[in-house]
């Protein structure tokens, strides 16, 4: 089980494991592209950015959720920027295991100033696509009646590694 959820007997949880595996399918078939990281991490000063860093958490999703691109001007894309071109915009999480609690995706609340809890997108299938740095836009929803997995919306972030 990859999250700290504790499942009840209903049928929705019970389905919680096959789901997973399904999930773990599509991943050995090659349908999920990016890996998914959630990532907390504390500073020794006394904000976030200063003094030395400490990977508190470093963790694969498992199984790889379906990263989508929302159709609405939030979509990823690029700022052209004099001598420059940054990508911002949201990608959605679906499907991720209903394992993991809501405290497992957002992270520790309230937050502690010297830290920081992010999600690391990597390719995940040697195509190239660039490390993506990512925050909660709001708080994950659990739906359990379309994907059966947690939802998340995130939004790019420029995160120094």
């Amino acid at each position: 089980m990859a999250g700290s959820a504790i499942l009840g007997p209903n049928l929705i949880d019970r389905l919680t494991p096959l789901v997973d595996r399904m999930g773990a399918l599509q991943d050995r078939f090659g349908l999920r592209q990016l890996d998914v990281y959630r990532v907390h991490r504390r500073w020794s000063g006394a904000t976030r950015g200063e003094g030395d860093v400490a990977v508190l958490l470093d963790d694969l999703l498992s199984p790889r959720p379906l990263v989508v691109v929302p159709n609405t001007q939030a979509a990823p894309h690029f700022a052209l920027a004099p001598g420059a071109r940054l990508d911002e915009g949201d990608v959605i999480l679906q499907g991720v295991s209903l394992t993991y609690t809501e405290q497992d995706l957002a992270g520790p609340a309230p937050m502690p100033k010297p830290e920081e809890w992010f999600f690391r997108i990597v390719d995940g299938r040697g195509q190239g696509i660039p490390t993506r740095y990512y925050v909660l836009k709001g708080p994950p929803t659990a739906d359990r009646s379309k994907t059966l997995g947690w939802v998340l919306q995130l939004t790019r972030s420029r995160i120094d590694e």
